[in-house]
């Protein structure tokens, strides 16, 4: 048996030659397959069903992540008792039947020529008109159209206008154009030649999940413009809408918040954001029992839930200067939710949030590389560019730009409110078979991952994560950048 004055000795040294490793080193020590493959497993097991928003899989996997954070010893966020920030979630209702009355003499009903869109619950609402096919700015902000009834007539040239016009981005700008002047409700009348009307009924007349009650939004019906001739709405004076609607109860969820404390007071309060979305899709229905009808979404984010409690392991040893908050949210697939509850409930201020690096995957078909979306944004790129090359892969910026990505999960909601983000993923070049075969597919399972890959991307992710901790320069937003704070209106 050694002595204790031996003991110290040992102890002592290896204490001297961890000091003495780089950072990269000592990552690549601290980042062992026996660490991170156990959660991969058991967070995308089929205990989990799937993890959907809700669901009781989804508190399984949340009680998890948890319960790994509170193992690996990371802190509450300053004057919180858990790791838990609560989120109640809204099902918009579902609309049984509508009708709308124009006048006196044209009337219109579900489903065939007009469909609930934004929040319609149980109505009956009379309003004079305000009929339009341009929004009027100026008697918006004189509130001529408060309490009215917008008809909108939406013309194919203002909807198809941009080569990135989609028509949810039109949408919420029409939306947020009614409800800051006031309106009653709106009716949009739709063109009918590109927008295919079933198309439209099969996407929007359903109940989906929003943050808001449905009892305080402004509702909003769509209408086939080609059953509301511009001479009967001339006519038309009021408009009357009635309508019945499904009720839902409240949903109560939860992001899961874990921190770091920096190391420098200078920084104290600009902290770096590290997230990742722990929901999937459920599982599929209609399936026979014996056969697999569980998503159980690896990929698709529990290899980013995974990264985020290794970096969130070794960071602790390597003592960063910035602060470092940990967040997995919740209802990423639903649309967002948990990172638009966190982006008006933040716990830091948003305003002072220094960077925010998202983690979320579709899969992966180039093991060499780590596909870094929305890294284009900004002209300090080398601040994580460098830290991958040391860890042995290459770097891809933006691959298949076309999609969009950027603007697909949680980080936009973030960079929305002014915080510089991008998404850490996976190596991929393009939506390949490859990626296609496991996508919101059964087969996305923990035994079809490549661990050994997945403990380099873990080791030039921990080692981006710690350049960011501890650097002192400001991010610089590229001037032609879409996100740059200073092009928005």
């Amino acid at each position: 048996m050694l002595s204790i004055k031996k003991s110290l000795l040992y102890v002592g040294i290896l204490s001297f030659l961890f000091s003495c490793e780089t950072t990269p080193e000592k990552i690549k020590m601290n980042v062992k397959q026996s660490f991170f493959r156990p959660i991969i497993e058991n967070l995308s097991d089929d205990r989990m069903m799937g993890r959907e928003m809700g669901s009781l899989g989804s508190k399984y996997a949340a009680q998890m992540i948890m319960d790994e954070f509170e193992t690996i010893g990371t802190h509450y966020y300053p004057g919180k008792s858990s790791y838990s920030q609560a989120v109640t979630i809204y099902k918009t209702p579902q609309l049984i039947n509508a009708s709308i009355e124009l006048g006196k003499n044209l009337k219109l009903s579900t489903p065939a020529k007009l469909i609930g869109l934004k929040q319609v619950r149980t109505l009956n609402i009379e309003a004079e008109v305000a009929a339009m096919s341009d929004w009027d700015a100026e008697k918006a902000s004189k509130w001529e159209y408060r309490d009215k009834m917008i008809v909108y007539r939406l013309s194919e040239n203002e909807l198809f206008s941009s080569s990135d016009s989609t028509f949810q981005t039109w949408l919420d700008s029409f939306y947020a154009k009614i409800v800051k002047a006031d309106a009653k409700a709106a009716i949009v009348l739709l063109p009918d030649s590109k927008i295919k009307w079933n198309s439209i009924i099969n996407r929007f007349n359903r109940s989906v999940y929003s943050l808001i009650d449905a009892e305080n939004e402004t509702p909003v019906l769509f209408v086939e413009g080609k059953f509301v001739s511009r001479n009967a709405l001339k006519r038309a004076k009021t408009v009357k809408i009635q309508s019945e609607s499904e009720r839902f109860e409240p949903l109560k969820d939860q992001n899961i918040t874990a921190y770091i404390p920096g190391s420098d007071s200078k920084f104290k309060n600009y902290p770096v954001l590290v997230t990742a979305h722990y929901d999937h899709i459920g599982y599929k229905k209609g399936l026979p029992a014996d056969q697999d009808s569980i998503y159980n979404g690896a990929r698709d984010n529990i290899v980013g839930v995974t990264a985020m409690l290794v970096g969130a392991k070794v960071l602790q040893k390597l003592s960063p200067k910035r602060p470092v908050l940990f967040i997995a949210f919740t209802g990423e697939e639903k649309g967002l939710l948990g990172s638009r509850f966190y982006a008006e409930n933040p716990l830091f201020p948003l305003k002072n949030t220094y960077f925010g690096i998202n983690l979320d995957n579709a899969g992966y078909n180039d093991t060499s590389i780590v596909s870094l979306i929305g890294l284009s944004n900004y002209k300090n790129d080398s601040l994580f560019i460098k830290p991958i090359q040391e860890m042995g892969l290459k770097v891809l910026v933006d691959p298949v730009p076309q999609f969009r990505l950027f603007e697909r999960s949680d980080n936009i909601i973030l960079t929305q409110k002014g915080v510089p983000t991008l998404s850490y993923s996976l190596g991929f070049t393009d939506f390949t078979d490859e990626l296609n075969k496991y996508y919101h597919q059964l087969a996305d399972e923990s035994s079809s991952l490549d661990y050994d890959y997945l403990e380099r991307f873990y080791e030039s992710f921990t080692n981006v994560l710690y350049y960011v901790a501890n650097s002192e320069d400001p991010i610089e937003w590229r001037e032609d950048s879409k996100w740059n704070p200073q092009n928005q209106e």
